[in-house]
Formats: structure tokens, sequence, C-alpha cells
């Protein structure tokens, strides 16, 4: 059940990567944008992760 959960939040996420990878233009303010996204993204992923052990291991 998680391991599904956290398949179909990875491709989503993959798939809006790309969505705004070509969406942004390389100005700075842009690419300072997209960094700030993708930090909370990994953010995300790692708490995301963590939950889910926690609710495997016990």
């Amino acid at each position: 059940m998680y391991f599904t959960i956290i398949k179909l939040v990875k491709k989503s996420a993959l798939f809006n990567f790309y969505k705004l990878k070509y969406t942004i233009t390389s100005s700075t303010t842009a690419k300072k944008l997209f960094f700030k996204i993708i930090i909370c993204m990994l953010i995300l992923y790692n708490k995301i992760f963590s939950m889910t052990r926690l609710k495997l291991t016990s």
C-alpha cells in the first residue's frame, strides 16, 4: 500500500519536475526558484520516507 503511494508520488513529481524545467526560462531568478522547489521536494520526500519506515517497522 505505502509503496504504491510512493511510486505514484514519484511519478507525478517527476512529471511536474520536467514540466517546470521546460516552462522556466534560463533567468537567474527562475533558477533560484527552481532550486528552492527541488530542496522543498527533497525535504518532503525525506519526511514521507521516514514516516513510512516508522509505520512499516512498528
